[in-house]
């Protein structure tokens, strides 16, 4: 019937808006790092060279990266953006990778959350890692502080390295890694 129809339509049109978006078209994981079960990729890019700090230490003072909190790393760079539901921690998450990456023979460099990232909330660690970076518009503003880690993998025929920041904002969690060597 026509009024059997009319139904229809309104909830087939809510499910369509409850479908996760999908992911970027040629995006995947890194295979150094993987990914957090249940997350999502927001965004991807890879570029086959470049030049690029990596922050090992507080960022006192923004936008000041010098030898006292960051190393330079160079090579192909990998930046991926996922996203979870919130319904994890931004620590969890966090640990997750650590370990993952501990596994494969990283070594933890520098972790931090709130004051220890440098300033009272982070904000200046998130600015330095995020602002002007790639993928920079696909991280949301959280007032919400984040976790960060880098940690590095030595081989002969150069160092890995992965900067990871974790932040909850509202319902979602947002995770970006940057891997840079491979």
């Amino acid at each position: 019937s026509e009024f059997a129809l009319s139904l229809l339509i309104p909830i087939s049109l809510a499910a369509q808006a409850q479908a996760p978006r999908p992911e970027p078209q040629g995006s995947r994981d890194h295979p150094f790092v993987g990914r957090y079960e249940g997350s999502r990729v927001h965004a991807y890019q890879q570029v086959a060279f470049e030049e690029a700090r990596v922050i090992t230490g507080p960022v006192t003072k923004r936008n000041v990266l010098g030898d006292q909190n960051a190393v330079p790393a160079s090579g192909r760079q990998t930046t991926i953006v996922y996203r979870v539901p919130g319904d994890r921690s931004s620590l969890e998450i966090l640990r997750n990778f650590q370990q993952t990456l501990a596994g494969r023979g990283f070594e933890q460099l520098f972790e931090c959350y709130r004051e220890t990232c440098g300033d009272r909330i982070g904000s200046f660690l998130r600015e330095a890692l995020i602002a002007g970076r790639p993928l920079a518009m696909a991280m949301t503003a959280s007032s919400d502080t984040g976790r960060s880690s880098a940690l590095r993998l030595k081989r002969a025929e150069g160092d890995v390295l992965v900067s990871i920041y974790v932040q909850q904002v509202t319902n979602i969690i947002q995770t970006r890694v940057e891997v840079i060597g491979v």
